[in-house]
């Protein structure tokens, strides 16, 4: 092992194992999708991908092999295609209609089954071709649920499987929560929003994280002009933390992983897996890439552009940048 801190080999063409990790975002993954694109062009593989809410869509058209199928589908996605939006007066009208004893409460504000109709159209009865995992939370417990799909035994994607990948795209308030199981379910990235840990038991040697968000942990400012934007604003603050800490918890145990290496020292997982050193290679938007709810067919195609243009940036750096100067502080 290496004692340069700094010097790390990011060579695609070796026969090194690769994760693929894709954190959430909403309409953001079309970046995501733009970064692959460059990716693939310079022939990375993956050997095992974790996503989890918009990168569990992604994840999985990639571990069922249908790479050019995902591209196509984020180059024509239309809003129609992802949700159908309900109108602030007709949530009113139906949680009174609830309180006097008629019908349910309203859950959310969007109705996610034209999204729901999508992945059955792509992912229903395909196989999976690479270690495939993602997440879940349970409602009622908070319990995260890392699920996976097989990808050795003779098992298709199936509507339970359909059942979970949505679940993990279930933002609360946003979305409606998925029952899996008898129970309902939701966003996974309100527990685990950058899915690192998931990937590590398969000891690569690097991983690919592509975030949907910049690194610098600035926030955006956004107007909040009635209580639904309110609320929708302090779950995605919410979810801005998580992100961070996540990142800033992997590359501190990445660190000091390194460290103990370099001094022949093994640290382990309380289950008493060894911790290897990962190189982390991460490929972030430079700024904020705009509203996760905004599907329209221009902004995801610009997404994409912007995806494509940062990708072939970072990857003509030499040598390739150091991870995140910002969470350097917390090393």
């Amino acid at each position: 092992m290496t004692t340069n801190e700094d010097s790390y080999n990011y060579s695609y063409k070796t026969e090194e194992r690769t994760a693929l990790v894709l954190p959430g975002g909403g309409a953001k993954g079309a970046f995501q999708a733009g970064v692959l694109q460059v990716l693939r062009e310079q022939g990375f593989t993956y050997d095992v991908i974790s996503g989890i809410s918009v990168g569990s869509l992604n994840g999985a058209m990639l571990a069922t092999d249908q790479f050019e199928t995902m591209v196509e589908v984020w180059k024509h996605l239309t809003p129609n295609q992802v949700y159908r939006e309900k109108t602030l007066a007709g949530l009113v009208r139906r949680y009174l209609q609830y309180k006097i004893g008629l019908g349910k409460p309203p859950v959310s504000k969007y109705d996610n089954g034209p999204l729901h109709r999508l992945l059955r159209k792509h992912l229903q009865g395909r196989p999976t071709t690479v270690p495939y995992t993602f997440g879940y939370v349970k409602l009622e417990t908070g319990r995260y649920i890392r699920a996976s799909i097989p990808h050795q035994e003779p098992h298709t994607i199936d509507e339970d499987d359909i059942s979970r990948i949505l679940a993990s795209t279930a933002i609360p308030a946003i979305f409606n929560p998925v029952p899996v199981n008898g129970q309902k379910c939701v966003d996974g990235g309100l527990r685990d929003i950058s899915p690192i840990r998931e990937v590590l038991p398969y000891n690569p040697h690097r991983a690919i994280i592509i975030p949907t968000k910049p690194l610098d942990g600035l926030p955006r400012p956004v107007t909040s002009r009635d209580i639904i934007d309110i609320a929708f604003r302090s779950i995605d603050i919410m979810m801005d933390e998580i992100f961070y800490e996540d990142i800033a918890r992997f590359l501190t145990i990445n660190h000091l992983v390194r460290q103990a290496g370099n001094e022949g020292i093994e640290l382990r997982h309380r289950t008493g897996r060894i911790y290897r050193h990962v190189h982390p290679m991460i490929i972030a938007p430079k700024k904020s890439l705009g509203d996760a709810m905004d599907f329209s067919n221009d902004n995801v195609r610009r997404l994409m552009q912007v995806g494509r243009d940062r990708a072939r940036e970072v990857l003509s750096m030499e040598p390739f940048p150091k991870p995140m100067v910002w969470f350097r502080e917390t090393l």
